[in-house]
């Protein structure tokens, strides 16, 4: 019955270590799927002190450079689709032009 302890001790130390080996080679879940609400400022701060242990050719800052890319994309799509909408919404609030014709 001794034997056991240690075998379930080793069985939980691997289970630990498989999560933790998955977790990381994930990689932040909004790195790699590009999501909205990552800012590029953010994404730029952890780039910057990711920079301070590692190479821009490192896994992780190349992960982070193609999320900044995507969120540089995505804030730009915003910023173009909000400039669309005033400019239809300015189109339709501004008064229809009169025909000058007088029969």
């Amino acid at each position: 019955m001794t034997c056991l302890g240690p075998l379930k001790k080793w069985c939980f130390v691997l289970a630990v270590l498989a999560w933790a080996a998955l977790f990381c080679a994930a990689g932040p879940a909004w790195a790699q799927s590009g999501d909205d609400n990552s800012s590029p400022e953010a994404i730029e701060k952890r780039i910057q002190e990711l920079r301070v242990y590692y190479k821009d050719d490192h896994p992780e800052i190349q992960r982070y450079l193609r999320a900044l890319e995507k969120a540089q994309e995505n804030e730009a799509r915003r910023q173009t689709e909000k400039m669309m909408k005033q400019r239809q919404e300015q189109q339709e609030s501004a008064p229809a032009p009169t025909s000058g014709s007088s029969d």
